[in-house]
């Protein structure tokens, strides 16, 4: 493996560790770590930048405001639903998308829905935590990305 590989896998594994964080705090109480993921989205901005050196500014905010938009309209979810889909959903998906681009995160989102609406229907329960569907949703993201 190069020094291009790893950066890249780089970028594919340390979204999937900040949301791995949020993992037991989001099944026991629905809540995430705040603090770090949203130190991931800062460390994704700076990722980005670096491994795309060269690119244009114009370029660079239509990825950020692309690859936010699905965290962004879920935090706006969470407000407008007045806290039945939670905000902190929509930081880790935001996370995601910064570091993984808008691709990556509309798989996983997709994934994590799909795995969310089985797991939620077979159990009978009208609350489950989301982001161990998250995370589950974008190693399948991942795998389809990289595989097929």
């Amino acid at each position: 493996m190069d020094n291009e590989q790893i950066v890249e896998w780089v970028g594919y594994i340390a979204p999937l560790g900040i949301m791995s964080l949020s993992i037991p705090l989001d099944i026991r109480r629905r809540e995430i770590l705040l603090i770090p993921t949203v130190a991931g989205v800062a460390a994704g901005a700076v990722y980005v930048i670096f491994t795309n050196e060269g690119t244009s500014p114009g370029a660079f905010f239509f990825y950020f405001l692309a690859s936010a938009a699905p965290g962004i309209f879920l935090m706006l979810l969470a407000v407008a639903t007045k806290g039945k889909v939670g905000c902190g959903d929509g930081i880790i998906v935001l996370m995601t998308g910064v570091w993984t681009g808008f691709l990556i995160v509309q798989l996983s989102l997709m994934a994590a829905l799909i795995l969310v609406l089985i797991i939620g229907l077979s159990m009978r329960r009208k609350e489950v935590p989301f982001v161990p569907f998250l995370a589950a949703g974008y190693v399948v993201a991942l795998l389809f990305e990289n595989f097929c």
